[in-house]
């Protein structure tokens, strides 16, 4: 890493979209080496095991690998959920599609943080009763709210710090694309930074978060950025890990 006035205060990597091309102990076995990656499921409501959905029958693999390793370690693996499209619809509006949110719901103690991927400004007549929705959660996870430029997600993003949960902000405007962007400034006491992070240009892109946060506690995500071929890629995962962990905070 080059000398920089700057401080990147990050204490993780989230790396989302596993899919059932690796087993969760592979996934574990980087955990091991490299203890700041957090594991992002991806859950739909519908399964996609190479692409990024696995089925509920891996989600269950995972979990239990997860206790494995904190029996091991004194710590559970670093998990994190996304719900997206189908089920985070049956999170927020039930009706018709609780169905496709149903099957995760067991799971969801064993993920420290949720990430709702919800187009906001779509579901502007759910809004107030999301708070309810999220108290009902057999656990209280971290919620992370990605920004994608909608005034919407950030008026969610504030109204549920409001209501007092733990909620964070990820600047992602490239929707999830793997496009970096202008790299805005820190939102909250933390929050975290996504678009076009991959091994490649790596160390040029925490350079430039680095410049913008500067001691603001912060976490990095990417998905994109580790996938081959279409299959997410264990081998591209490590790059990154092994770059990001000389300046990550541990």
């Amino acid at each position: 890493m080059e000398e920089s006035e700057f401080t990147l205060n990050a204490d993780r990597v989230a790396i989302a979209g596993v899919d059932e091309s690796v087993r969760p102990e592979q996934l574990s076995g980087l955990s091991r080496k490299y203890p700041f990656v957090e594991w992002s499921v991806l859950h739909s409501g519908k399964t996609k095991p190479l692409a990024g959905f696995p089925s509920i029958e891996w989600i269950r693999d995972l979990v239990e690998e997860s206790k494995r390793f904190q029996t091991e370690t004194g710590s559970p693996m670093k998990l994190s959920v996304h719900l997206c499209e189908l089920s985070v619809k049956g999170l927020i509006r039930e009706e018709e599609f609780y169905p496709y949110f149903e099957p995760i719901l067991e799971f969801l103690p064993h993920f420290q943080r949720m990430q709702l991927n919800a187009i906001f400004e779509h579901l502007t007549a759910y809004w107030n009763s999301l708070p309810e929705k999220l108290r009902k959660l057999p656990c209280s996870p971290q919620i992370i709210i990605q920004y994608n430029g909608k005034d919407e997600n950030k008026a969610i993003y504030k109204m549920l710090c409001k209501e007092g949960f733990d909620t964070v902000f990820l600047h992602d405007r490239s929707n999830g694309q793997g496009v970096e962007r202008e790299w805005l400034p820190p939102e909250g006491t933390y929050c975290g930074y996504a678009g076009g992070l991959k091994p490649e240009t790596l160390e040029e892109s925490l350079s430039a978060i680095a410049r913008v946060t500067n001691g603001h506690p912060i976490y990095l995500d990417l998905q994109s950025g580790v996938r081959e071929n279409g299959l997410f890629s264990l081998a591209r995962a490590e790059q990154v890990l092994k770059i990001a962990q000389r300046w990550i905070k541990q």
